[in-house]
């Protein structure tokens, strides 16, 4: 059930992603600089890549920077199917944190973004 559910919120996540490929917010906040675009967002944001790093050696994975969100969205690192899961958590949480900051003004804990994904990642892929 939270599988499904899950991912139905990611695809309608991606869906407004690839909608919404312009500037979405006057500052970034998870960093600061320039004006917050979809890829910065998620990929080349130094707070993100630390986000990043901070998964993927938790899962025993190399970490690497990709071009582009689809890349993410391709990417299995197993061959296996089971790390899709990654990025899918890894937007989610980084969205959602970034929405509560915009509109509710609560602060960003990188630590416990990373905690919620890892959580997610335990109980979503029973291997982990």
């Amino acid at each position: 059930m939270y599988k499904d559910r899950f991912c139905n919120i990611y695809f309608i996540l991606v869906t407004i992603m690839f909608i919404y490929l312009h500037v979405l917010y006057n500052r970034y906040v998870l960093c600061g600089n320039g004006n917050e675009t979809i890829t910065h967002l998620f990929i080349h944001c130094n707070t993100v890549i630390h986000i990043w790093s901070m998964i993927l050696s938790s899962c025993r994975l190399n970490f690497r920077v990709f071009l582009s969100i689809e890349h993410y969205l391709r990417w299995d690192a197993s061959g296996e199917g089971t790390h899709i899961y990654i990025p899918m958590f890894t937007f989610w949480d980084i969205w959602k944190p970034r929405n509560h900051y915009i509109f509710r003004g609560v602060p960003i804990s990188v630590y416990r973004i990373c905690a919620k994904i890892l959580s997610w990642l335990e109980h979503m892929v029973p291997r982990w």
